[in-house]
Formats: structure tokens, C-alpha cells, sequence
């Protein structure tokens, strides 16, 4: 956060600069968080309720640990308000921030973004309980996760499974690669050591 507000100050943001981020920002109508965790020290178990409100985004989160086992059911309602929002936040104020701040990364954010708004549905598809996930469903998982032999699930899928799924292989696909971030200096290099032979 500090080298991020040193850099804002070297260059000299003006209020036009953060006028969409803050216009974004300012539009919500409703906003409401809450979480709430309780143990029981006698019987070792926990359980935790977490609300996130956002005008019409809403996600909910309840889950209870037991016997060393964790279940907790993840909800989204909808995906398609979330993704949407994440797009306009960044159209509307996020790119022109990172063209003042930190341009050198500024590309491979917008590969980002735009791997969301063109994936993001069918990623998200993919770890829903019903698997055929649609624009204007509510979004839905069942996480387990056992602390006695470390197993990770989701809606009865293993880590291996959901890594090998199709959606999951194409958006990890789109995103950018540590090539991609060193192409420049990874040429010139190789430009350097041509000259030399």
C-alpha cells in the first residue's frame, strides 16, 4: 500500500484520473458484510456464516468443521453480476490508473480481465454443484477438506480432477505466462548472445 501511494504521488494523479473508480464506488446503493465464527472448546467443533451484499451481488458462505473434517457450502448469486462488475470497474477508472502507476503491467491485466469476461462463466461452471452453470444462475459449492490425510474437494471432486477439466485447463491457458511478463528482457538477451557468436 505504501509504495502504491508513493507512486500515485510521483505521478501527480489528478481527480479526473480517479474520477471512474470513485463514480463506480459511490453508485452502490447497498452494501452489507457479516461473519460470524464459533467454537466449541469441549467438543472441538466449529462453525462460521460469512454475507457479502453488494446491490444485486450477494455471496454467502457456511461452513462447519467436525471430527477433523471440514464441509462448508459456497454461494454466488449471480456470477454473471460479479463478472459484469469486475469488467466495469476496470473499464471504468482501473485502466487508467494502471497506465499511471504501472504501465509495465498494464497488458497483462487487461489479458486478465478480459479471460473473465470471456471464460470466467464457464471456470466458475465448472466447480458449480450443477456443472451446467447459466448466466442468471445462482452459483453453488459443496467444499470438503479432511485435516487427517489433507483431502481437498469440490462437489466431490478431487484437486487432480478439477485442474484436468476442460474449462479449468482453458482459462488457466489464457492467462498470462511468465514468459509473457519477461518476453522483452528474455530477447534482448538472446539478441545480445547471437552478436557474440
Amino acid at each position: 500500500i505504501v509504495e502504491l501511494l508513493n507512486t500515485l504521488t510521483k505521478q501527480s494523479l489528478l481527480q479526473e484520473d480517479l474520477k471512474g473508480v470513485l463514480d463506480k464506488y459511490l453508485d452502490t446503493k447497498k452494501m452489507n458484510f457479516s461473519f460470524n465464527l464459533n467454537y466449541d472448546i469441549e467438543l472441538h467443533t466449529a462453525h462460521h456464516s460469512l454475507e457479502l451484499v453488494i446491490d444485486n451481488l450477494k455471496v454467502n458462505s457456511d461452513g462447519s468443521l467436525k471430527e477433523q473434517k471440514y464441509d462448508g457450502t459456497f454461494k454466488l448469486a449471480t456470477p454473471k453480476i460479479l463478472i459484469s462488475g469486475i469488467s466495469d470497474l476496470y473499464d471504468g477508472g482501473g485502466k487508467l490508473l494502471l497506465q499511471k502507476t504501472d504501465a509495465t503491467t498494464l497488458n497483462n491485466i487487461n489479458v486478465v480481465v478480459e479471460n473473465i469476461k470471456n471464460n470466467g462463466m464457464s471456470l466458475l461452471s465448472a466447480f458449480d454443484k450443477k456443472e451446467n452453470l447459466k448466466e442468471n444462475d445462482n452459483f453453488e459449492s459443496n467444499v470438503t477438506f479432511s485435516l487427517e490425510n489433507f483431502e481437498f474437494q469440490v462437489n466431490g471432486k478431487g484437486i487432480l480432477k478439477l485442474l484436468t477439466d476442460e474449462r479449468v485447463v482453458k482459462f488457466l491457458k489464457a492467462m498470462p505466462s511468465a514468459e509473457t511478463e519477461t518476453g522483452s528482457g528474455a530477447g534482448a538477451g538472446t539478441g545480445s548472445g547471437a552478436k557474440h557468436d
